[in-house]
C-alpha cells in the first residue's frame, strides 16, 4: 500500500485514513496551512485535504462586508450575502 500524497510504501502501523485513502502521518497535512491533520476534523477538496479554517476561507461564500466565510445564518440583499450581524451593522 503507498501513501495517497507522496507515493512512498506505508509501512507499520503509523498510518492515517480517510476514504479510501492512505497517508504516512507526517503526510497528511492541510494543503492551505500545512498544519498536521486529525482524521475526524479533515476535509477533501479535489483529492487533496483541508483544515476546517482553510477549507472555509478557500470554498466558502464569504460575506460580502467582512469578506470573511459565511457560517451558520446569513441573509441575501441585492444579490449579496451577508452575516446576519454584518448586515444589523450595515442597517444602523
Amino acid at each position: 500500500m503507498e501513501c495517497s500524497r507522496c507515493g512512498r510504501p506505508l509501512e507499520g502501523k503509523s498510518r492515517r485514513s480517510i476514504g479510501n485513502q492512505n497517508f504516512h502521518v507526517q503526510c497528511f497535512s492541510c494543503a492551505g496551512c500545512g498544519k498536521l491533520l486529525r482524521e475526524d476534523r479533515t476535509h477533501i477538496r479535489d483529492q487533496l485535504l483541508w483544515c476546517e479554517k482553510d477549507y472555509r476561507r478557500r470554498f466558502s461564500e464569504a460575506c460580502f462586508s467582512c469578506h470573511q466565510p459565511l457560517t451558520g445564518e446569513h441573509v441575501t440583499v441585492g444579490g449579496k450575502p451577508y452575516h446576519t450581524s454584518e448586515m444589523q451593522r450595515v442597517r444602523q
